[in-house]
This record gives C-alpha cells, structure tokens and sequence, in this order.
C-alpha cells in the first residue's frame, strides 16, 4: 500500500531504516512530497492510523477494505487535517456544566436515538434506548443497516424506535436525537411528501393511533447512551438486537443520567 504513495524516488530512504528511526523521520517531514498534497507527517500518520484501523476489523469483525479506499480517505483526512490547523474554529467557551441527559415531564417515555456510520466503507449502523421520566431503562436496541447515508442512520434509529415503542404501547412520547437534519425533517408536515421513504414513514407512524410524540434535538453531550448503544451493533448480521437491561458498560452512566432526571423534576416542580 505504502508504495502507492511514496516516491519511487523516495523508496531506498523510505524503507531503509530501522523502525525507530522510521517513525521519528517521517512524523518530522513537513513537506509534502508531491506538490498539491498535505504534508507528508499528516499523510503518513494518517495512513498508518487507517491500516492500523483496518487490521483491527479483519481481525475483530472479519472486515476487509480496498486499498484505494483507505489510500483516499488517508488524503482526505489528513488534508482536512492540515486545514483546521491552518483556520482553527474558535468556540466560545460554555460556562458551568453541561447535563447528560434531558429527561422528559412525568408521565412521558423518552425514546434516544442515533445513528453510527463509516466514513471509510459507508456502513452504518444505529441504536437507540428508552427511559421513564425518572431514568429509568426500558430497553434498548442495536441494528447493523449495512451501506448507507449518515442521514439515513439517524433516520432509520428513530423509525425502528417508533415501532418498539408501538409494540410497548407507549401513549406518550419523547424522541430525542442530536442530528439536528434529522430532527427538522420528521418535524415538517409537509415532509410527508419528501423523496426519503424513511421520512414518509416516520411521519406515518407518528400520525397513526392514538398517541402523542414530540422530537427534540439535543446535543451529543446529551445522547451519550444512544451513541454507545449505536456503535456496539455487530456487523455479523442484519438483525434487530433488543436489550432489556443495560450493558454493564453503560451502568455507571445510565446511573448519572438518572440522578440528572431526579434534579431536573424536582426544578420543574418546585
């Protein structure tokens, strides 16, 4: 792969060293090789971090890549890369803490949902957990949904949600989702008619029956559970996973979220 993209000038230099000093060179050179690309130390660190992350899913998950995928999106991150550095994004700075979770008004179900999707390959895969207004975990759930759009991820977490919660008999509703796109699509009227079939179903599902559902976008900071839920889908199949309990590695926050859901009544009440 490394042949690809290095020099066949700069081959002898390249692979005749000892792997210290290897490393040490290349994280060093600043300039870019060939003209119009990203300087060299981004490419190569790149490069290594995505061969290093595509032998981990040969291994773990029996997933191959080919090697103009991983060769193009090296450039691709690395160039962005090198344009943050050039044009950093200055963020005000947030004052005091932010909550992990927006718990819903009593009598409500709160539906979280994301959606994960690689960049590399275009899988995507999404998950998504139910909480009483206290905190508490109804179920959660996971899917792999194979090649599709990052929209569509979030899209499809929240239609697979919305047919658990018919299937719990849920009356009232809250959906959250930190995809702010996603959000004001299911929220327009008018999207009953949109290109997206997901739209049109989701739409469908919220105006059949007698139930209430509200969607609220919330920030990543917010729908920690959701994201992890998302990103443990397995590849190995297309099934829908449900989980009745919490994952142990998700005890701990699903504890803070339900203190957060404590203080936050108590506010609306006081």
């Amino acid at each position: 792969m490394l042949l690809r993209v290095v020099p066949q000038s700069a081959c002898s230099s390249f692979f005749g060293t000892d792997l210290h000093s290897w490393i040490m060179q290349n994280i060093h050179m600043h300039r870019p090789l060939c003209d119009g690309d990203p300087s060299w130390s981004s490419l190569f660190t790149t490069l290594i971090w995505l061969i290093w992350k595509q032998r981990n899913n040969y291994v773990f998950k029996g997933v191959t890549y080919k090697t103009d995928s991983i060769i193009h999106s090296s450039y691709s991150w690395a160039k962005c890369y090198e344009t943050n550095i050039r044009n950093p994004t200055v963020r005000p700075r947030q004052q005091g803490a932010t909550s992990t979770w927006s718990s819903p008004p009593r009598g409500w179900m709160c539906l979280n949902t994301d959606g994960a999707f690689a960049t590399l390959d275009g899988r995507g895969s999404i998950g998504g957990v139910f909480h009483k207004s206290t905190g508490e975990w109804i179920t959660g759930f996971t899917k792999n949904i194979g090649t599709i759009l990052a929209l569509h991820t979030e899209l499809w977490s929240i239609y697979e949600g919305l047919l658990i919660a018919r299937s719990l008999g849920v009356l009232r509703l809250l959906i959250q989702s930190d995809c702010n796109r996603a959000v004001k699509l299911v929220e327009d009227s008018a999207a009953i008619d949109n290109h997206i079939p997901l739209v049109r179903a989701i739409l469908k599902q919220r105006r059949s029956g007698c139930w209430i559902t509200k969607v609220q976008w919330i920030s990543r900071n917010e729908n920690k559970i959701a994201d992890k839920m998302a990103k443990l889908a397995s590849w190995n199949h297309f099934s829908l996973i449900r989980f009745d309990s919490p994952l142990d590695e998700l005890v701990d926050l699903l504890r803070l979220e339900a203190v957060d859901a404590q203080q936050n009544d108590a506010t609306r009440h006081a």
